[in-house]
């Protein structure tokens, strides 16, 4: 498996709509013919919501633009919007979710980090290195492995037409940088070293930009000593199985910011995906499950890391 590497995303916050997709470079710029982007685009479109409603699958994504109240922006004008899927959402914790729903300003410029001025279709935005945002923050344009990413989130289907607009499904919702100086746990997480398998596996599974976002978290992090305790097949089988590596993945997590003293104050955790975690003390050691904690309280901006040493499966 190949960790994908993004640039670092513009981290100012202004929300305004004079932003333009932008090109870095005009050399070595990918072609269709080595993405494999579905293309069921029409040209008979109704209006955001009939179009919308029709795909069925952006549901999540039409209460949130209507949450905001940016429905009548988005109409008013011409604008790329890098939509993610109800699957997409799926991937953020419910609690994670409805908090970000309630929270207006935060939830506008999420919204707005997926929307850009102007009509870029398909063939557009393979012909750009980078593209400019509405609320001025930056989308990386990737190939890998003959899918087209935007940041980390893998395109799905383009030129879907609504009207004035164009919607491309991606399978991930893309989460801008917080301006908090202090590193988040994905920081880190790559700073450490000690966590590589565990940031592939993060990767494959779509998890990077959530773990990324406010939060907070409390990550149980498996360290890559952890990792190789998994037969290579199995782990290389695990990586592959997106549906069954997020299940896995997420049993590390719980929300909310648990310092060493809250954990042991507990005797169960409840996870991001909403399964138990027992903790216990075994001779003075304290354990998540069957997995011994060996460092305790590495604050991130956006949570804590409590290091195990071994994968605790569901």
């Amino acid at each position: 498996m190949i960790f994908k590497k993004y640039s670092p995303i513009l981290l100012s916050i202004g929300i305004g709509f004079a932003a333009q997709a932008c090109s870095d470079d005009d050399n070595d710029k990918p072609s269709l013919e080595t993405a494999s982007i579905q293309n069921p685009g029409s040209e008979n479109s109704t209006g955001l919501a009939d179009d919308m409603s029709v795909e069925k699958q952006f549901s999540t994504l039409l209460s949130a633009i209507d949450t905001a109240g940016l429905s009548e922006v988005i109409a008013s004008g011409q604008f790329t919007i890098f939509a993610p899927t109800n699957e997409a959402f799926a991937k953020i914790p419910k609690d994670t979710l409805e908090g970000l729903l309630k929270d207006k300003e935060a939830l506008t410029d999420i919204l707005l980090y997926h929307t850009v001025p102007g009509q870029l279709k398909a063939s557009d935005v393979l012909d750009l290195d980078s593209i400019e945002t509405a609320n001025a923050k930056k989308l990386v344009v990737e190939i890998m492995d003959g899918d087209v990413f935007i940041s980390n989130a893998k395109i799905l289907q383009t030129d879907i037409l609504s009207d004035d607009d164009i919607f491309h499904a991606i399978d991930t919702v893309l989460v801008p940088e917080s301006n908090n100086s202090e590193p988040s746990i994905i920081d880190i997480a790559k700073e450490s070293g000690s966590f590589q398998t565990l940031l592939i596996a993060a990767t494959e599974a779509g998890l990077l930009d959530i773990l990324s976002s406010e939060g907070p978290f409390t990550l149980f992090a498996p360290t890559d000593r952890a990792f190789s305790k998994i037969p290579e097949d199995t782990l290389n089988a695990l990586i592959a199985d997106k549906e069954a590596l997020t299940k896995v993945l997420l049993n590390h997590v719980v929300p909310g910011k648990l310092d060493a003293s809250k954990v042991l104050e507990q005797t169960i955790l409840k996870t991001a995906n909403n399964l138990e975690l027992q903790i216990s003390l075994r001779d003075g050691i304290p354990y998540v499950g069957d997995s011994k904690i060996i460092a305790t309280d590495v604050m991130a901006s956006n949570g804590v890391i409590h290091v195990v040493d071994s994968v605790i499966l569901p």
